[in-house]
Parts: C-alpha cells; structure tokens; sequence
C-alpha cells in the first residue's frame, strides 16, 4: 500500500513511518522540516518538504507524490497550553493544514483519510474510562481545533467518496531507540528527565487538589510504538465508515506516580513543586478503548513508564 504521511518527521509521525516501512508499505513523508534536523530518512522513505499551511496550489505536489492509496495527517500544533494563550494560530495552522491533506488526499486519489485527533477533544465532565460517545465539550482551543477537524475530515471525505477515521490518541510516552525522536516542546517527560540529568532541580506539578489518588493531574499514557501499531492496522483493515476511536492504554496514571518512577529508576531523589493548574488544564483521563479492538483489532500493551522515562532521558542526552 502507498502511504502519505503529513508531520512524518515529528514523534509520533517518525515512529509510524518507521512501523509502515517495516511492515512493507511505500511510505512518502510530508513535513515542513528538514531531514537531518530531527532524524534522518529511513531507508525507501520519499520525502516532500512543504508547509501546508501555506502550500497553496498542490499541482507540484501531487506531481511529486504522483498516487496515495491512504493519507495520514499528522502535521498539527498540539501544546494545550500554548493553544490557550494563541488560539488563532492554533485554528489557523489546525485548520488550513487539515484542509491541504484532504486536498492532496483527492488529487493524489487516495481511498481513505486517517486523521490524528486527540483526547482533549472530552471535556473535563466526560466520565471515566471515556467512550466515544461522552459528549465533545474541550476546554482549550487545541482541543477545539481538533474537534473541528474531525468533523471538517467527515464531511470532506463523504462529500468526495472516501472513508475517513480519526484517531483520538491519549498520552503518548516511550519509543523506538532506532528511531531516536522525542516530542518537541516541553510536557512532564521532558521536565522529569532534565531533572533526572541534573539540569533543574525540581519538577513543577500543576495542580494538587485535584480528585485523583494523590491530588496531581492523572493521565492515560501509551507507549507512541502502540499507537504507530493502531494507524497501521487502521489502514489495513479499512472499512471504518467514518469513525472515531480511542487510541490509549485503559491504565490511569498520575503526575506524582511519574516523577517516583523516575525516582527509582535514577536511583535519586527528584524534588518537586505544586504549582496552580495550568489553564485548560484536565483533572483526569482515561480512555475506554473497546472500540479500537473491535473495528480495528487493536489492544495496546501495558505502558512502561520507567522504559519510557529512560528512553527519553538517553535521547535527550544527545540534543
């Protein structure tokens, strides 16, 4: 199968691309990156760099790309907070750049479209583990933004005769040491392991009143491997209609219980800091993710914190 794949360069996107290669699809990388930056290409990986906000006519591009069987869109902002203080810039980049891939997605004569969504499209009323069906109440514009991308994805796709599935990804953590990319920006991964290296000296905790075990923010982490697995199955079992699906571990987990992990895996003390909840900020989430097993025959494995905290301690030691 021929797969286009818009953020290939990113975390989750390098982790697919390395997942559908190894699985022996034709995988043709869309980023506004440039190799080398990030990680190198992988052996057989085409590469596109464009801005698809700004990518105007496509004519270029769909003669480069020449065919897709499946278009994967990945390439979005995705910092809630950052979201709260730039909203335009978040449904400006979310928006234009969802609107291009399902442009190319029909020039290029692609026969279904994957979106990659998010959790924080629940709100903080949704119950727990989140199904589907809770209703779709953000409370951050990022959230938002991919709300309405899911919905311009359906309408689109229906409207030009091609499936269409969004794919609502929780937490995700870890990765391959092949592959050797971690997400961008900052996050409590990124904050524990500069403590674990030495380069601060406590981790800040956002919020300590809130209704979980210990009172910190709890959350639904799945290892980014996982969640490569989920896209690839999607694609080859097709048939999704037009649907959203869960894509998290079921294990609830929360900011405290993180920074002991890395406690115990550095073998020292890692002090930390209460702090105001952040705005937009979500007291808990948990995915329910029956529906991933049966439309896609997908079971996630048990999320390893202390791995995933060693993997991107020891790829952040090289930035």
């Amino acid at each position: 199968m021929r797969v286009v794949v818009t953020g290939g360069l990113g975390y989750v996107g390098s982790h697919l691309v390395h997942t559908l290669l190894a699985a022996g699809h034709q995988v043709a990388t869309v980023d506004i990156s440039t190799p080398g930056v990030r990680r190198e290409l992988f052996r057989g990986e085409e590469f596109l760099q464009t801005d698809l906000v700004r990518a105007g006519d496509l004519s270029a591009e769909a003669g480069f790309l020449r065919r897709a069987d499946v278009i994967i869109h990945l390439a979005a902002l995705i910092e809630a907070a950052q979201s709260v203080r730039q909203p335009a810039l978040y449904y400006e980049v979310n928006g234009v750049a969802t609107l291009t891939a399902l442009e190319l997605a029909r020039r290029l004569g692609a026969r279904g479209f994957v979106f990659a969504s998010s959790a924080a499209v629940y709100g903080p009323d949704a119950r727990l583990p989140i199904r589907e069906d809770e209703p779709t109440t953000p409370n951050n514009p990022y959230g938002w933004s991919k709300l309405m991308g899911e919905r311009v994805v359906a309408d689109v796709c229906a409207a030009n005769g091609l499936e269409s599935l969004s794919l609502r990804m929780f937490n995700l953590i870890g990765g391959d040491p092949a592959v050797g990319v971690v997400p961008r920006g900052g996050g409590l991964f990124a904050a524990v392991t500069e403590a674990m290296a030495g380069r601060r000296d406590t981790v800040v905790v956002y919020g300590d009143n809130f209704p979980t075990k210990d009172g910190a923010a709890s959350r639904d982490y799945l290892d980014v491997r996982d969640a490569a697995r989920a896209f690839l199955l999607a694609i080859e079992r097709r048939g999704w209609g037009h649907a959203s699906v869960n894509i998290g571990s079921g294990v609830a987990t929360t900011v405290r219980e993180v920074i002991e992990a890395a406690r115990v895996a550095g073998g020292k003390p890692l002090g930390a800091e209460a702090a105001p909840a952040r705005p937009g900020e979500l007291a808990q989430s948990l995915a329910a993710i029956d529906k991933a097993a049966e439309l896609l025959g997908w079971r996630p494995g048990r999320a390893d914190i202390p791995a995933a905290l060693a993997y991107e301690h020891q790829v952040r030691q090289r930035l």
